[in-house]
């Protein structure tokens, strides 16, 4: 499992500074591995694509009952989930890449929805205390 740490982070103007959480999220083909719990509030996203071909990551305020697909039976329908979507980010090769985002208690998914991802084993979730 992969605890958060703390990072600096610079405020506007760069004179007041405020540590942020850190959640480390890691895609391979085809596995995502996060922390089981993440601190409610601010926190940095930090997205670390290891495996060798593109993967993106969106991050949903969970859903009652099952996640909608599309007519592709593959994919997420993004368009049904779009007012539980916290953060995206878009399809990259290997790579890392960080966010800031405000996450409210609750239980999260996150998933690569390119085709087949998801169904492949790229869909998680953790809770948010």
């Amino acid at each position: 499992m992969v605890a958060p740490v703390l990072l600096a982070a610079a405020g506007c103007g760069g004179t007041s500074h405020r540590a942020l959480p850190i959640v480390s999220i890691t895609e391979r083909d085809f596995h995502i591995a996060l922390p089981q719990v993440v601190p409610a509030g601010d926190v940095r996203i930090v997205l670390r694509n290891k495996g060798p071909v593109s993967h993106e990551l969106l991050i949903i305020h969970a859903v009652h009952g099952r996640l909608p697909r599309r007519v592709d039976g593959f994919t997420i329908d993004e368009d049904a989930i779009q007012r539980q979507l916290v953060g995206h980010f878009e399809a990259a090769g290997p790579s890392t890449r960080d966010m800031v985002v405000h996450l409210t208690p609750g239980r999260y998914i996150v998933f690569c929805n390119m085709a087949g991802h998801a169904a492949s084993g790229m869909l998680t979730s953790f809770q948010v205390r």
